[in-house]
């Protein structure tokens, strides 16, 4: 990452006709700039869980039932054991559904610990918690999605990849609109660059299905 928070701000600016020395320059501060782009940040992250994610060693507790590393936005996957030391690179997780799981074993929650996990279940109607089968206190190696870091100064990196930075001078052109929210040309062109915003998201998404190191040259 190499685009910071001045240059995200400087085309900001330049869209907003708000450059130094133009009648509105004062009309819009770097301290709410930056928050824009700290909102920005998160909003894109929300959308799109992967923008920003951690792969770490998690040690598991006792029994399936698990709960999300502090800071963690949403779970992602389980991708190995790693031994009791979290260091020992051991069996591949595999994900397997709730429905699928108790259909073949009513009793899977009681199952006896062999020292790895085999699959890890993940229900939709509880996204702060995760379950492994079978349970075990080893330790696995766990991908989430967390909260980017906040600008503290605009010279400061941004916490996401740089290919995120078109659709972050978007929100945060989206969020100056925004600030005459009862002025409906305003409004409008606020509506305007936050369908830009989601459309970046959007595109992006779509490109990474179509264009994945997972599919097989055709």
């Amino acid at each position: 990452m190499i685009t910071t928070g001045t240059e995200i701000v400087s085309q900001v600016r330049e869209i907003m006709k708000d450059a130094t020395g133009s009648p509105f320059s004062a009309r819009y501060s770097d301290a709410f700039l930056m928050d824009c782009i700290n909102f920005g940040q998160l909003e894109i992250v929300g959308l799109k869980h992967d923008a920003s994610t951690a792969t770490e060693p998690m040690v598991l507790v006792a029994g399936t039932k698990q709960s999300l590393p502090t800071g963690a936005v949403a779970f992602l996957r389980l991708s190995r054991n790693l031994g009791a030391d979290g260091l020992t690179p051991g069996r591949t997780i595999t994900s397997i559904t709730k429905a699928d799981m108790d259909s073949a074993d009513p009793y899977w929650h009681q199952a006896a610990d062999i020292g790895e996990v085999i699959h890890y279940i993940f229900d939709d109607v509880d996204e702060n918690n995760f379950y492994v089968y079978p349970p075990t206190t080893g330790q696995v190696e766990i991908v989430y999605s967390l909260a980017p870091l906040k600008l503290a100064a605009l010279a400061d990196l941004i916490g996401l990849n740089d290919i995120y930075a078109p659709a972050l001078i978007y929100y945060v052109c989206f969020k100056c609109y925004s600030v005459d929210f009862d002025d409906p040309v305003m409004l409008g062109k606020g509506r305007e660059f936050y369908t830009l915003f989601a459309n970046a998201i959007g595109a992006k998404l779509q490109n990474e299905l179509t264009i994945s190191p997972n599919m097989a040259p055709q």
